[in-house]
């Protein structure tokens, strides 16, 4: 809760919606906090103190008295329009003062202003965080999270916008709880412990905000603020207080340290970007095959050592809504995967390197084992960006690194095709999966090269797909029928027409063209029906016995 904001001064701030008081318990001195939206699904009120929009509610339906009834804890509540007796009743008996917008606003608009409003504090001295602070190096985030944790006497973590670790503090002695302890080891907060909402929040304001989780059924608290640098925020501050929460004047303090650990943080992340920007450029070389030894090399990458080459690519959407008059926090767009993907297989292993190429995001992965690496990148990652990769074989020379290369995008290209999810590489016992993988190959290079196959088929008259699930399902008419959504006398008629036209399917070797000329370019993305065909035209062929 910050300290200074009270009703009267957030009536002043809704003054544009024309604010009246129908009730209030406590006057107007009260102290309120956050502005949070009324959700039906949730019991309670998530945050003491909170200002509760009641978008949806109806203050002059009978309902709306036990919605307000419902309020207890928090300082208030507002609404659109007049509520009658009931509900003021209510809000009197849950303590929750009651706010009735009279003039039109649109409820985004009342969020933003209650929000900011929420941020305001008295200047503070600033001495205590300055003082402490004053000998941090520039970008010296490990030093920053000692000095910090000294300050306030409790554990501090440095957080990147993803819920990545940057740095914590080393300080002897301080409380910690298993979070804290998996968060280090596995340099990143674990997606159960990770949700959008609270990122969201943190990030777009400056306020210290508190929260609470259990262990051993005992409350563990803890204090985050978003860290920003010239209004762009560059990552997150969490101080774990344990079983005792931090007074609520050392949260001032606390927002100090983001804000004077701002330009530090930035400073780091800038570095980072820019050594990874360097790195995606050698690792392109590498993966383009222009000097791949060399490239290999600046990379600290042994390539007679073993390295594999490893293609990546979202496994669908992972940008969250944003909350009333915000905008969408950093490492949502399109690069945000090349960050997520390079920054938690760097903390895996050392020397690997990523690059993104049109949605993809090709990564060297030198070492042993490069798929048990990249599924456990894919679980860190998890429901926040989850992703499918396919993983080429271990190559040891520059011809061996492109081999592996086109084999990682033919598995992806297949994972895809099938809608298969997860990691999956070229080599694995899988004979479904390198027929699939080497039919893929056939389909794009026949697709580059048209005049490899001289021997055209016969004019099919769009009976393409007929001609192919005939063949796949090895003649059987009930199946194919059940794959083309026919009846099987139908497409024994078919079949006979085709070999009336000159494709006689009853003939090993014209199956095995049929099947290459019509298998193929599915396996390159195109329908049967896509593929151009020689001969005369045909009089389109009637479904009779369907």
């Amino acid at each position: 809760m910050c300290a200074g904001l009270s009703l009267a001064r957030l009536l002043q701030v809704l003054e544009p919606g024309g604010p009246s008081v129908a009730a209030a318990p406590y006057g107007l001195d009260v102290a309120v906090s956050v502005p949070v939206l009324y959700d039906p699904l949730e019991a309670g009120v998530s945050r003491p103190g909170a200002v509760v929009l009641l978008v949806g509610v109806d203050p002059a339906a009978p309902s709306s008295a036990a919605v307000v009834a419902g309020l207890e804890g928090a300082a208030a509540a507002v609404v659109r329009s007049d509520p009658g007796p009931a509900v003021v009743h209510a809000a009197e008996g849950a303590g929750v003062a009651l706010v009735v917008l009279t003039a039109p606003l649109p409820w985004a608009r009342v969020y933003e202003l209650a929000e900011g409003a929420s941020g305001e504090r008295e200047p503070a001295a600033g001495g205590a965080a300055a003082e402490a602070l004053a000998a941090v190096p520039p970008g010296d985030l490990h030093a920053l999270a000692d000095d910090a944790a000294a300050l306030l006497e409790r554990p501090v973590v440095l957080l990147d916008t993803e819920w990545r670790l940057l740095a914590h503090s080393a300080v002897q002695g301080r409380w910690t709880d298993e979070l804290q302890r998996e968060l280090i080891l596995n340099r990143a907060v674990p997606e159960s412990e990770a949700p959008s909402a609270t990122r969201r929040l943190l990030l777009a304001g400056n306020r210290a905000l508190r929260f609470v989780n259990e262990e051993g059924g005992s409350p563990v608290w803890r204090v985050g603020v978003g860290i920003k640098s010239a209004g762009h925020p560059v990552g997150m501050l969490w101080v774990l207080e344990g079983p005792s929460a931090l007074p609520e004047e050392r949260l001032s303090v606390v927002e100090d340290v983001a804000r004077l650990g701002g330009p530090h943080v930035a400073r780091h992340v800038a570095a980072r970007t820019r050594d990874r920007e360097r790195r995606g450029r050698l690792a392109g070389l590498a993966i383009d095959g222009r000097d791949a030894a060399a490239a290999c090399r600046s990379l600290g990458i042994d390539l007679a050592a073993g390295c594999a080459v490893a293609a990546v690519r979202p496994d669908g959407p992972a940008v969250p809504a944003t909350p009333p008059g915000g905008s969408a926090p950093p490492g949502d767009g399109p690069a945000g995967l090349l960050d997520a993907v390079a920054a938690s297989l760097a903390a895996r292993r050392r020397g690997a390197a990523c690059v993104q190429r049109d949605g993809t995001v090709y990564c060297l992965v030198p070492g042993p084992a490069p798929r048990r690496l990249l599924a456990e990148v894919a679980a860190d990652l998890g429901g926040r960006r989850p992703i499918r990769a396919g993983v080429g074989p271990v190559a040891r020379d520059a011809r061996g690194l492109h081999r592996s290369r086109r084999l990682a995008e033919l598995v992806l290209a297949v994972l895809e095709e099938r809608g298969d999810r997860g990691v999956r590489a070229a080599g694995e016992e899988d004979p479904g999966l390198w027929a699939r993988v080497a039919v893929r190959e056939l389909g794009e290079l026949l697709a580059a090269r048209p005049g490899l196959l001289l021997h055209d088929l016969p004019a099919l008259d769009g009976h393409e797909e007929t001609a192919l699930a005939w063949i796949e399902e090895l003649g059987d008419a009930v199946r194919a029928a059940r794959r083309l959504g026919l009846h099987p006398n139908g497409v024994r008629y078919r079949v006979r027409r085709l070999a009336e036209l000159g494709l006689d399917l009853g003939d090993p070797d014209t199956r095995l063209l049929a099947w290459l000329r019509l298998r193929l370019p599915v396996a390159a993305g195109q329908r049967p029906a896509e593929m151009q065909v020689a001969g005369p035209a045909a009089a389109r062929v009637a479904d009779e016995g369907d």
